[in-house]
């Protein structure tokens, strides 16, 4: 037998947990398109989501990604970078970006990767979500998306693109 004796704490419990926390963002039914190749992410990001009140379309790929937001209302993207069929999730984003589309736009990457370079354009989501994140990261991100209007704009990261996307063209 083991016994462990440890310090009486002279705070409560619910104290501490109470100033540590933090709130967390959640959805108000709009609705995001998650474009995510892998299907056991995907599921599990779709049900995050929806956790948090979101209302959420899923694909696995650009051209799938292309058909839903002709068909429907979608207030923001969360898509992976690196994507099947010859486009990125960034490619993408930058083609939404020309045609004047106002939805916003979160990337998320697995890979490791320096900054993304989006020129001077304000309001942009600078470094892509790495995952595995949490589920307080994407909320967070989602609700800076939507809050303030950030639109899709062109973001490139010549390193990763230079090391990572040849490969998925081929």
């Amino acid at each position: 037998t083991v016994t462990l004796y440890l310090p009486r704490s002279k705070q409560a419990a619910s104290d501490s947990q109470a100033s540590e926390s933090v709130e967390m963002p959640t959805g108000h039914g709009e609705t995001v398109l998650v474009v995510e190749d892998d299907d056991d992410v995907r599921f599990v990001i779709v049900e995050t989501l929806k956790q948090l009140n979101y209302s959420v379309i899923s694909v696995p790929d650009v051209a799938d990604a292309r058909a839903a937001t002709e068909s429907t209302h979608i207030d923001v993207i969360l898509s992976d970078v690196v994507l099947p069929g010859g486009v990125s999730g960034l490619e993408f984003a930058e083609q939404l970006s020309k045609e004047g589309s106002g939805v916003g736009f979160v990337s998320m990457s697995g890979y490791p990767s320096t900054k993304i370079q989006c020129g001077n354009i304000a309001n942009t989501q600078q470094v892509p979500l790495r995952k595995p994140f949490t589920k307080l990261e994407v909320a967070q991100e989602l609700r800076k998306a939507i809050d303030s209007n950030r639109p899709v704009v062109a973001c490139h990261d010549q390193s990763f693109e230079t090391n990572h996307m040849a490969q998925i063209r081929e």
